[in-house]
């Protein structure tokens, strides 16, 4: 069953960064995140999600995140190194760490949602999906050196897979 998703997306700047990361994978014959044709796939960190797992987000709920969430963008993040997700066929991540404010806050969310359920949010960003156990080596190796040290999100959208729709509940000011 799809899954709504509070999401953090990237300056323009830093999602061109990252789709140029993706790319490079892919003609480097590597397994990329690029390789998701999906018309909403791009680079973005994920939030626990304020509805019951399985769940749709309410409007409530989003007009929630957006009030805690808001005032904290842009956010730095600083990228902690690569991490593997998963076992067989791995997910290759950067690590994120997020400044104290807003990692508190996320985590306070997904709390009062349910204590009993909580668990600590891991901020990543996907660099490819289900990695094959023989190309692992290859995707750390080649994202090593195109690694940033930070990249900055700025907006806070709400991702509906039921009906395919992408909200935006707190854009950059301009």
């Amino acid at each position: 069953m799809p899954v709504d998703a509070l999401e953090l997306r990237l300056s323009a700047a830093d999602d061109a960064l990252v789709r140029d990361v993706w790319e490079a994978l892919r003609a480097a014959g590597l397994p990329s995140q690029a390789d998701h044709r999906s018309a909403s796939n791009a680079p973005h960190v994920t939030l626990p999600s304020p509805a019951a797992p399985g769940g749709m987000i309410t409007g409530d709920e989003a007009a929630d995140a957006a009030a805690v969430v808001g005032p904290l963008l842009p956010a730095p993040l600083r990228v902690g190194g690569t991490v593997l997700f998963g076992r067989d066929r791995p997910t290759v991540a950067w690590l994120l760490e997020a400044q104290a404010d807003l990692a508190l806050a996320v985590e306070r969310r997904a709390a009062q949602r349910d204590p009993t359920a909580f668990r600590p949010w891991i901020p990543h960003l996907s660099l490819a999906r289900r990695v094959p156990r023989q190309d692992v080596g290859g995707v750390l190796a080649f994202v090593a050196p195109l690694t940033p040290r930070e990249i900055v999100a700025d907006r806070l959208l709400l991702w509906q897979p039921g009906p395919r729709t992408l909200t935006t509940l707190v854009a950059p000011s301009i």
